[in-house]
């Protein structure tokens, strides 16, 4: 998808996807459009590489998608099993802390 490594200008394409992502992160209608171009999806995800935290944007432009292929579906069902164990750990954390409180909201002397 990006220009070979020896070429001077492969930082610039990786530069210039990473602000439309960050642009479809923030506008609707640039996640519709980009959405709309099935290569420019995939050249998104390439770029992304999938080691990180999905981008919102793109993950803004794979929910405007209908029919996914089975490679960029299986990212959306990883982000949404991250997202639910995140929120179950942000409870639990939650749980804790509360845990030691007292009806006053002071720490409990044990």
């Amino acid at each position: 998808f990006f220009p070979d490594v020896t070429q001077p200008w492969r930082e610039a394409c990786y530069r210039s996807v990473a602000a439309l992502v960050n642009q479809c992160e923030k506008c609707e209608e640039c996640a519709e459009f980009c959405a709309s171009n099935r290569k420019l999806t995939l050249l998104m995800v390439h770029c992304w590489g999938g080691k990180a935290l999905i981008h919102q944007g793109l993950l803004a432009i794979l929910n405007q998608q209908t029919n996914l292929p089975e490679c960029l579906f299986e990212i959306l069902v990883k982000e949404e099993r991250r997202k639910k164990l995140a929120q179950q750990a942000q409870h639990n954390k939650q749980q804790s802390c509360t845990a030691g409180m007292g009806n006053n909201g002071n720490i409990k002397n044990e």
